[in-house]
């Protein structure tokens, strides 16, 4: 064996510290490793990330953006003219270059101009809003007015009929001058009625007075013409009939003239 393999075998370690040295150095090697394992992962992770950003971005530029495309195609193009292509052709890509800057600024004026167009469009709108709210405020005003003034209008529209059939019914009646007048003959007959209602009880009670005394006289006569019948003698010979005194006879008469009527 040569000397090389002298030195190694004098520096080599005893198996027992073999064993102690790589335990050790094994024991922080995988903690390591872990971590470094998890920071790997997390550095893909957020490199995958940034990618897909990047990757969205490029995407939408490039679908919807024609304009900055083309112009960033222009700017490569120039960019590697620069280094490879001859004056003429650098000035020729620099000049479409410009052209597609002018482009670019013109769209991107545009779409400010549209956008400040949207901004008054919007602030139209919100004050078209606010003008059509105070409208149908004053709408429903009105219309809750037109309400109450129907029901009124309808109320005063029922009584107008009412008024009306009462109207009707009146003017079938007579007129009032006329009914006063027919009240007052009416009147004017009772009180004839009951003047003469009046005169004729008065005429029957006085009627029923002289009939009571024209009673009483014929009663008082055949008591007397009784009494006399009495006194006569039973054999005298019937003579001519007893006269009643003349003032029974003309009160007798004047009781029945009355009585006639």
């Amino acid at each position: 064996m040569g000397p090389v393999s002298k030195r190694a075998r004098e520096v080599e370690p005893l198996p027992a510290a073999k064993k102690l040295a790589g335990s050790a150095a094994a024991a922080p090697s995988a903690e390591a490793l872990a971590r470094e394992d998890e920071g790997e992962v997390l550095r893909q992770r957020l490199v995958a990330k940034r990618e897909a950003e990047e990757e969205v971005l490029r995407q939408r530029l490039l679908a919807k953006e024609t304009s900055l495309r083309n112009l960033t195609k222009r700017y490569l193009s120039f960019a590697a003219a620069v280094e490879s292509a001859t004056p003429a052709e650098c000035e020729k890509l620099h000049q479409g270059l410009l052209k597609e800057l002018a482009a670019y600024e013109f769209g991107m004026a545009k779409a400010r101009t549209l956008v400040s167009v949207n901004v008054q469009q919007v602030a139209l709108y919100e004050s078209m809003e606010g003008e059509i709210g105070a409208e149908m405020a004053r709408t429903s005003a009105e219309i809750e007015s037109l309400t109450r003034q129907l029901a009124e209008e309808r109320t005063l529209r029922q009584q107008k009929e009412q008024y009306a059939a009462l109207s009707r019914r009146i003017q079938l009646l007579p007129p009032r001058a006329a009914t006063e007048r027919e009240i007052a003959s009416l009147n004017s007959e009772l009180a004839s009625l009951n003047e003469e209602g009046e005169g004729l009880s008065a005429t029957l009670t006085e009627r029923s007075r002289l009939f009571s005394g024209f009673m009483h006289s014929i009663h008082d006569l055949q008591v007397h013409l009784g009494g006399q019948d009495a006194g006569a003698p039973a054999a005298a010979a019937p003579g001519p009939a007893v006269k009643a005194p003349a003032a029974v006879k003309s009160r007798a008469d004047s009781k029945g003239g009355e009585q006639k009527p």
